[in-house]
């Protein structure tokens, strides 16, 4: 049996990369570097901190100063332009609506994590969240997994870990995750029980399941 839902955050719950890339290449810009687009969304979907990492060390600039740099750039963006996916609201509503709870597991900082939540009206449907700035290591170390099991008493035989990554599939695993669902388009080297593009189909994948 399925009950609570563990969310990956950045290209699961919401579709931020566009933004995300967006406001690195306005910094990589004024540094008069040239990536393509394809490029920077690989290594944001590593962590934000990789992006700017791999492209300092590669020109010589300060990782830190960049980072900076994106967070003042990635603030000026619209949220309307970095919504949910289809139909992950009303996966969350439809997991609250039988006993379920929503949490979400991220490599993101909390500040961020919440302006989207609350910008879309979702705050209210999560239990809690685990952000990247509560000095857990980063996926696929499950040290995030397992202090969002403990912290919000979920039992990892009846919950979901969802993202759109290996590296999110595998932290879930090693912290005993029981069900994971692979999201999105990529390929995938990591064992899911579910694979979606469209989280409007994962409900009745769920209730087949659970018979």
């Amino acid at each position: 049996m399925i009950k609570d839902l563990i969310w990956d955050l950045d290209g699961t719950l919401f579709d931020t990369y566009p933004a995300v890339v967006r406001a690195f290449q306005s910094v990589f810009r004024a540094y008069h570097i040239d990536l393509p687009d394809e490029q920077v969304l690989s290594l944001t979907r590593v962590s934000y901190r990789n992006c700017a990492n791999v492209v300092a060390s590669a020109h010589g600039l300060d990782a830190a100063r960049i980072m900076q740099l994106f967070d003042q750039a990635y603030l000026q963006i619209p949220l309307k332009t970095q919504p949910p996916f289809p139909g992950a609201p009303e996966l969350c509503r439809w997991t609250v609506a039988r006993g379920g709870r929503n949490v979400i597991v991220t490599h993101r900082a909390e500040s961020t994590s919440l302006r989207l939540l609350e910008g879309f009206n979702l705050r209210g449907l999560f239990a809690g969240w685990v952000t990247g700035d509560m000095g857990f290591p980063r996926k696929p170390n499950p040290a995030s997994f397992l202090a969002a099991l403990q912290r919000f008493d979920l039992q990892p035989a009846t919950a979901l870990a969802l993202g759109d990554r290996d590296l999110d599939l595998q932290a879930a695993l090693a912290a005993g995750v029981r069900y994971t669902c692979a999201f999105g388009s990529d390929p995938f080297e990591t064992r899911a029980d579910f694979f979606v593009t469209d989280f409007r189909d994962l409900p009745p994948l769920l209730e087949r399941h659970q018979g």
